[in-house]
């Protein structure tokens, strides 16, 4: 019996966080279009007196301070700790091959194509020309054939499981790589393409156990969006916005992220605006009592997690299959979504 949760998003902006402002493909312009505050004159009608001079204050920088409960350690893919927001916070700092769109399908990102074979066992990518790695060294495929294999040779959970069925990686010249698996696969770029941290050979190569590396954030070097300019263990973490960014500067120039102990934390600091988001899932409890707050807004939506109930099916009675069926027939989850989840729940 699966139970899909709502993550409660409480929001007092409406900036997307993740990749801000960084779509898959360049932002649709009209032809002639002004740049917002900028006007533009024709040639007809126009005097030899000049404009009086003006003074065009610079703007300030978009900040956004966001909450979570519970550090997560120095955010690479070897120190991350949950999957949310730990993994979504690593990957504002690095690059997979590919993006999932808002229709949840996987298109080519850091690649600039992805060609696989009828049998889906041979896998043709080419790099977008001019990324760089925030050191500002140039993002190649040997970079790529790098990552495949040492996620591989030095186990890194989701990352060294899905990379197994890996057989080689060819690269050709700076941007073009052969990727060829040891069997079909249909969900390669699902599991492997859009899901995969590419790491820059240049600072990864020198460690040589992962594990056991004392790590700060030199280490957190990537092509992404962001760039983790600051972190205070259990406190604090501090991203820049990344001006060369590929696909195009964030909207946000910095994020401030707040480690709070508890579930309170993150709620008490919403109320009094010492922040501005909270990342994590707020409890059906508090979504009526934090709307009516102004201006306070709650956002609903399903996240990619769900409340289970796992059988032992090795052992009796959950290996006869009739059970877990009955099982599954006798659970009434409207009530638990209704009583447990107070209607906020799918």
């Amino acid at each position: 019996m699966n139970t899909k949760r709502q993550r409660i998003a409480v929001l007092l902006t409406a900036l997307a966080l993740i990749a801000a402002a960084c779509g898959s493909t360049a932002p649709e312009t009209t032809e002639g279009s002004e740049a917002p505050g900028e006007t533009t004159a024709g040639t007809e009608g126009t005097t030899e007196t000049a404009a009086p001079a003006t003074t065009v204050a610079a703007a300030e920088p978009v900040v956004v301070r966001a909450a979570i409960t519970g550090g997560e350690a120095t955010l690479n893919p070897y120190t991350y700790v949950s999957g949310f927001p730990g993994w979504n916070l690593m990957m504002l700092q690095y690059d997979a091959l590919m993006q999932f769109d808002l229709n949840g399908e996987p298109q080519p990102w850091l690649a600039a194509t992805v060609t696989p074979n009828d049998a889906l066992t041979v896998w043709e990518i080419t790099l977008a020309e001019g990324v760089t790695w925030h050191d500002g060294m140039p993002v190649t495929a040997a970079d790529v054939e790098f990552t495949f294999g040492y996620f591989v040779e030095n186990a890194a959970g989701r990352f060294a499981r899905d990379l197994k069925g890996v057989e080689s990686v060819v690269v050709d010249g700076d941007l073009g790589l052969t990727v060829t698996l040891s069997g079909p696969n249909p969900s390669f770029e699902l599991a492997v393409l859009a899901d995969v941290p590419i790491l820059p050979k240049h600072v990864w190569e020198a460690i040589e156990s992962p594990t056991d590396h004392a790590y700060d954030i030199s280490t957190n070097i990537g092509s992404g969006p962001y760039m983790l300019t600051g972190f205070t263990e259990d406190q604090s973490y501090r991203f820049a916005a990344n001006p060369d960014y590929f696909r195009g500067a964030p909207e946000v120039d910095e994020l401030v992220v707040v480690v709070f102990g508890d579930d309170s934390g993150p709620l008490a600091a919403i109320r009094s605006g010492e922040i501005d988001v909270i990342f994590e899932r707020v409890s059906p409890e508090q979504i009526e009592l934090l709307d009516a707050q102004d201006p306070i807004d709650i956002s609903q939506g399903p996240e990619f997690t769900t409340q289970m109930i796992n059988f032992d099916t090795s052992k009796a009675p959950f290996s006869d299959i009739a059970v877990r069926q009955a099982m599954a027939l006798a659970i009434d989850k409207s009530t638990v979504v209704d009583i447990l989840y107070l209607g906020a729940a799918t």
